[in-house]
């Protein structure tokens, strides 16, 4: 019996570039695989009157293709684009201080949280992408609870390739703070954390440099995003999703001078998310 999915997020416009870059010849070969008019993947973009079933068609064809030329990996993977299926957390947040309503949930982007032994994977995308009305969780700003360790993050790997949609989407969850696919390494990276990893970072930094560490803010935020996406409702959902950054971290106590290492963490966007029967 066929794979029978429900497709609760589709980022057209990712399909609609990733389609026209392959060859007419590749576009004749996947309608010819996968049993579509050849018309369907032909089109240079989907427009507002086209059918959902050539939105789906277009979807399978590029993840087909992917899949077919080694482009995609699972989350544990170093691939551009990471394909997984299984529990993950997702919806939207309204996000209060105490009784006061910060962002109402009809601005918030959709987030998405997936999670290995290894590796957390966070994904944002826009909300006018959604074929499905997602679960929504509350957020107290007021109420978070102080750690007695400090998150950080050492920037491992970064692409770029961002459209306005996600430059909003990031902007959104992290504020003011540079997002993690900028040009230049994010300016509340402390000297001593750039580039290293949990191996290096044990033999680099001494205690007096850990003793040292202040605020780091833009990844207190980020581990504050990680926290947040794991309160989502979760659903049994499949993925594909585009690398943006990952992240090697951990939790600092610069009173104790001791660090915990911890799973990397990714952040990426959606092109799909679907529930599947």
């Amino acid at each position: 019996m066929p794979l029978v999915k429900f497709y609760a997020y589709i980022a057209d416009a990712k399909f609609d570039r990733l389609l026209a870059e392959l060859s007419a010849e590749d576009r004749q070969r996947l309608a010819s695989e996968l049993d579509l008019e050849p018309r369907v993947l032909d089109l240079p973009e989907v427009g507002k009157g086209e059918s959902d079933e050539t939105r789906f068609a277009r979807v399978a064809a590029v993840a087909h293709h992917l899949e077919q030329t080694g482009g995609t990996g699972e989350v544990d993977s170093d691939c551009a684009y990471l394909a997984g299926s299984g529990d993950v957390n997702w919806g939207r947040f309204r996000r209060v201080r105490g009784g006061e309503l910060i962002v109402h949930e009809s601005e918030s982007p959709v987030s998405f949280g997936f999670a290995t032994e290894r590796r957390e994977l966070i994904m944002m995308g826009s909300a006018s992408r959604l074929l499905a009305q997602p679960p929504a969780a509350k957020i107290d700003e007021a109420a978070r609870a102080a750690t007695a360790g400090q998150p950080w993050f050492a920037l491992a790997q970064r692409t770029g390739d961002l459209d306005e949609v996600d430059e909003r989407c990031l902007e959104h969850a992290f504020g003011e703070s540079l997002p993690p696919s900028a040009a230049s390494v994010p300016r509340s990276f402390p000297r001593e954390l750039r580039s290293l990893g949990t191996e290096s970072l044990a033999c680099t930094l001494s205690p007096e440099s850990l003793a040292k560490l202040g605020p780091l803010p833009w990844m207190v935020q980020l581990a504050a995003l990680q926290g947040d996406v794991r309160a989502l409702p979760h659903g049994r959902l499949e993925f594909l999703a585009k690398r943006l950054a990952t992240f090697v971290g951990g939790t600092v106590e610069p009173a104790k001078a001791r660090f915990e290492s911890g799973p990397s963490l990714i952040v990426a966007v959606p092109l799909y998310v679907a529930m599947t029967l």
